[in-house]
């Protein structure tokens, strides 16, 4: 971050993500939190954030408030014995539903997880996102006839962005960080789910 104290003005890098759902990909959520709670009582008129436009610290509250509102939902999962992906599957988060990123969700609730069960590192667990993916869009593809929300896996393994009249719209942020599976898994995932594997 860099603070100019005359100008009241934050640029907040990665702390700040307004109108745009935050990607805790290796990140402590707790501490963005108290973070972001510091930064309310600065003396700062302007936060430019690193996604989204530019706003106050009232955007960077509403930003700390989808945590807030992601960790008391996936808590309750959590302590209700549901895995990542299938709580994932199942939150709703009201008001943030239409920021955009809404597959960062998932891996929010992961970071969520690990915080809980105490195997947070700093380092980003994609085999426990794939898992927490696969199980989420196992579950969403039984639902799909009615909801048509999953995250499509591509040839290579890879999310995509797939739009048609079943399916909203998905932009993951899986591309850069999943291995890619043998062939015919991600083929056979691709069927499971209902996405075309040819590009």
């Amino acid at each position: 971050m860099a603070y100019l104290p005359q100008q009241k003005i934050l640029f907040a890098g990665d702390v700040g993500f307004f109108w745009v759902a935050p990607h805790a990909n290796n990140s402590y959520i707790t501490k963005w939190i108290e973070t972001c709670d510091k930064i309310a009582g600065w003396d700062v008129d302007v936060i430019v954030p690193g996604h989204g436009p530019v706003g106050t610290k009232k955007e960077l509250a509403e930003m700390a408030s989808y945590f807030r509102v992601l960790g008391v939902e996936a808590r309750k999962r959590y302590d209700a014995k549901m895995t990542a992906g299938a709580a994932a599957a199942d939150i709703r988060l009201g008001r943030f539903d239409n920021w955009i990123g809404p597959e960062r969700l998932l891996m929010d609730v992961v970071r969520w997880h690990q915080e809980w069960d105490g195997t947070l590192t700093p380092d980003y667990d994609a085999n426990r996102v794939r898992e927490a993916t696969i199980e989420y869009n196992a579950i969403k593809a039984r639902r799909a006839k009615k909801t048509g929300e999953i995250i499509p896996l591509g040839r290579d393994g890879v999310s995509r962005r797939r739009v048609d009249h079943h399916t909203r719209i998905i932009v993951p942020f899986l591309e850069y960080t999943l291995a890619q599976p043998p062939a015919d898994d991600d083929a056979q995932a691709s069927r499971d789910v209902g996405v075309d594997s040819h590009r």
